[in-house]
């Protein structure tokens, strides 16, 4: 083997340097190009929140940001589409969606956090509603507004509560939310009702006397008027109780 001038020394140990720097880029570069890529990720979580709350027609307008995971993160570049689970309701604010590699090579999951700020049409009072007070269709308005914690507890069309009572009072400009409303009574004491005994054949009306108030789906006594035996049945419309045979 030839020996290297001494004067030549220097000069090949740079050359060398150089080719080691130049291999470690190089295999740098192509650990960065299998890793997955953090903004892309967060970029995938938007859209599939986007359509998630766009799949729920209420909404005249969805802001998302989503945060980019931790640039300290190293996670394999995934060789299959992520799967992306969304939150499971429909309420905005901050939710986390999970993000997750299921291929055959490789396997990790993690949390993304993003901001949901949702916009829909929404059912609020013009004036005072009292506590079991039928609403009428001059009683409420509707806006658009922010309902981003709202969830699914919001009316966006007024027709859906006219007739409906307040069980608390409600003041004017506020959203009305499903909890705070109850149907109204399709029976009220003392009123003239139907009942009707059934069974999977055979099924017999008969005239009674309601013994309390009720809404659909209350239990309540009623005095047969032929019989005069109190009985007890369902709710089931305007003025008819049902009884099961």
């Amino acid at each position: 083997m030839a020996k290297i001038p001494e004067q030549l020394i220097p000069l090949a140990r740079y050359a060398t340097a150089c080719v080691v720097a130049m291999s470690a880029s190089f295999a740098g570069a192509n650990v960065d190009s299998e890793r997955q890529s953090l903004p892309e990720l967060a970029d995938a979580v938007q859209q599939r929140l986007l359509d998630h709350y766009l799949a729920d027609q209420r909404f005249a307008d969805v802001q998302i940001t989503t945060n980019t995971p931790d640039a300290r993160l190293r996670l394999v570049k995934c060789d299959q589409p992520l799967t992306i689970t969304p939150p499971h309701n429909s309420a905005g604010g901050r939710v986390t969606s999970q993000v997750a590699c299921r291929s055959a090579t490789t396997q990790w999951s993690v949390y993304v956090v993003s901001q949901v700020q949702l916009m829909a049409q929404v059912v609020v009072a013009r004036v005072p509603l009292l506590r079991g007070q039928a609403i009428s269709q001059d009683d409420v308005s509707v806006v658009v507004s922010d309902v981003t914690r709202l969830g699914q507890g919001f009316y966006s069309v007024a027709d859906d509560i006219v007739g409906m009572e307040p069980k608390r009072s409600i003041n004017p400009g506020d959203q009305i939310r499903a909890q705070w409303l109850v149907a109204p009574k399709a029976i009220k004491r003392g009123q003239r009702v139907t009942i009707i005994a059934k069974s999977a054949t055979v099924a017999v009306e008969a005239s009674g006397t309601a013994l309390s108030d009720g809404r659909l789906g209350d239990q309540i006594r009623v005095r047969n008027e032929r019989s005069d035996r109190v009985v007890k049945g369902v709710v089931s419309a305007d003025r008819v109780i049902t009884i099961a045979l």
